[in-house]
């Protein structure tokens, strides 16, 4: 998926992939930088499996430090905050 990434896509992916490692499968993913779309991406597969928005988020900022409007610079700061907003909004229900 390249640029930014539509909701529903994002949201339909992350069903497959939860489903994939909930088979046992390995899954990689991976973006340009690894700060914006691939951890955004990795959270919401965790909501996908249960998580809570809150607790995935910080998951992955423990993982990759700088993701997801942690301790983010430069242009690309404002879309990590704005991932993190909005996966704050999402649940597995979604």
């Amino acid at each position: 998926m390249e640029g930014e990434a539509p909701p529903d896509e994002v949201r339909r992916l992350a069903r497959l992939i939860a489903s994939v490692l909930d088979d046992g499968l390995c899954v990689f993913v991976h973006c340009v930088a690894g700060r914006d779309r691939s951890p955004m991406f990795a959270a919401r597969v965790l909501i996908e499996r249960g998580w809570e928005p809150k607790d995935a988020i910080e998951h992955v900022r423990a993982a990759r430090v700088g993701s997801l409007g942690e301790a983010s610079s430069g242009a690309s700061a404002t879309s990590r905050i704005t991932y993190a907003s909005w996966l704050l909004s999402e649940s597995s229900a979604s």
